[in-house]
């Protein structure tokens, strides 16, 4: 209810499939900015969406597909404030404990638990350079934040591609696509279901 009126017709489906036409948070200059100034910097994660809050819809809800930070951590404020739970427990008790993901967590610094799964910038000519702790993960939050090992993303994609005991209707909902772009990059061309993509590549 604190976020901006004009977003308030804005549906859970449509941020889970980003139709919802929210303006991007990581996208905003004074964002960018103090982002550039310390990549380090702790941000406020509740408050990620304050970037934006002054920002029209860049569209009608529901009527166009484009990817957006801004949908990701909305969908979690919303969580929170239908369960009274802060995201990071929910996501303790409804996925992580489930799963057995021991070694899977949402931090808010830059320093990573161990072990973790490394990320690469691969800049060509240069050599792939370790990025992983170049930013603090209090600025992507739910919308990227998590940090992970292989054995643990395995188990987790088998239980999602499982249907994590949504049940037979939400799953059908879930797997209803719509189509989307080149955004998020991946292989190939993709569709947005409700937080999840699919992706049409040359095998299939």
């Amino acid at each position: 209810p604190r976020l901006p009126a004009d977003w308030h017709r804005v549906t859970l489906r449509q941020l889970l499939n980003h139709t919802s036409g929210l303006p991007d948070y990581t996208e905003d200059p004074t964002f960018i900015a103090e982002l550039t100034a310390d990549p380090r910097r702790h941000f406020d994660s509740r408050r990620l969406l304050d970037y934006v809050a002054g920002d029209r819809l860049r569209f009608r809800p529901g009527s166009a597909y484009r990817y957006s930070n801004s949908d990701n951590i909305a969908v979690a404020l919303m969580a929170e404030a239908v369960t009274g739970q802060r995201y990071e427990k929910l996501l303790d008790d409804l996925v992580h404990r489930p799963l057995g993901l021991r070694d899977t967590s949402l931090p808010q610094g830059y320093r990573l638990p161990m072990p973790y799964l490394h990320g690469y910038a691969v800049d060509e000519p240069g050599a792939p350079e370790d990025v992983s702790t170049v930013l603090s993960a209090s600025g992507v939050w739910a919308s990227g934040g998590i940090v992970s090992t292989p054995r643990d993303l395995g188990a987790f994609i088998r239980g999602y591609a499982g249907g994590l005991g949504l049940g037979p209707a939400v799953r059908k909902q879930q797997l209803s696509f719509v189509a989307g772009s080149s955004e998020p990059a991946g292989p190939g061309r993709n569709k947005a279901g409700l937080a999840v993509f699919s992706y049409t590549t040359r095998c299939g």
